[in-house]
């Protein structure tokens, strides 16, 4: 049984190697590859000095690095604290500062104007991408640099796993804390839902792939991206809103 977010990928790993695990545009991930890319993010973060139950915000769009960092964090036993790209800048430092982050990984284009904001609590701003601004660390330095190998963090079951902060329409953001077993239990849900079959591939907007299954994260809830990610992807299954689904449909029967 999966206790932790840090568990789930080592797992699958183990179970399913070389089939393929992620698909970003172009680019194939198998389940051995991502693996060890996170393993060497959560290496790099621990050189830095993160520790498990410190908080490390992921702010950045749907690409294969935020899945990466996603897992390198997790397996840190750190509480991983995604941010919605579509927030402002006000909200994203307000978040940020009420979450007590001791690090962010970010693209360069959210992460860059959070540099200022180092200092205190916040000790690292890690960036990815080829070039990085003078005061950030480089995750790809993270990827060149760092060992393959990294055992995960034994966290309690009841330990904080993340902080979600909702879209602050009533006011500033609030952080809904999730416990290190509900997102695996949240991913067994939907492996019971909408996975048939070991080839199943699911597009999903924000993507945790799971068990033998292909994840394809869409850029985000958009009728072009589902339109054109099933029939690439030979997609199974893409869990959605119904409002993302109406469009989705509307798009392909239009398209």
């Amino acid at each position: 049984m999966i206790r932790s977010i840090g568990e789930i990928l080592p797992q699958a790993a183990a179970q399913f190697g070389a089939k393929t695990a992620l698909i970003v545009g172009d680019k194939r991930f198998s389940f051995n590859e991502m693996e060890a890319l996170s393993n060497r993010i959560a290496n790099g973060l621990t050189a830095l000095g993160v520790a498990p139950g410190e908080r490390v915000t992921l702010y950045g769009p749907n690409c294969w690095e935020w899945l990466v960092a996603y897992y390198g964090i997790a397996k840190t036993g750190a509480v991983v604290n995604p941010i919605n790209v579509m927030l402002t800048p006000e909200e994203v430092r307000y978040i940020v500062e009420d979450a007590g982050s001791r690090a962010i990984i970010a693209s360069p284009d959210k992460g860059e104007p959070l540099l200022d904001m180092k200092g205190g609590q916040l000790a690292d701003v890690i960036l990815w991408g080829e070039e990085v601004p003078t005061g950030a660390t480089s995750f790809n330095d993270f990827l060149a640099k760092g060992s393959p190998d990294f055992t995960a963090q034994s966290v309690e079951p009841s330990a904080l796993g993340a902080i979600c902060y909702t879209s602050g329409t009533t006011g500033h953001p609030k952080g809904a804390m999730a416990s290190s077993t509900a997102p695996p239990a949240s991913a067994r849900v939907s492996a019971a839902l909408w996975i048939r079959r070991a080839i199943t591939c699911l597009v999903r907007s924000v993507g945790v792939s799971r068990g033998a299954s292909t994840c394809a994260p869409s850029l985000g809830y958009c009728a072009e991206c589902f339109s054109t990610s099933p029939r690439a992807s030979s997609t199974s299954a893409a869990p959605s809103t119904p409002s993302s689904c109406i469009d989705w449909i509307h798009s392909s029967m239009t398209g």
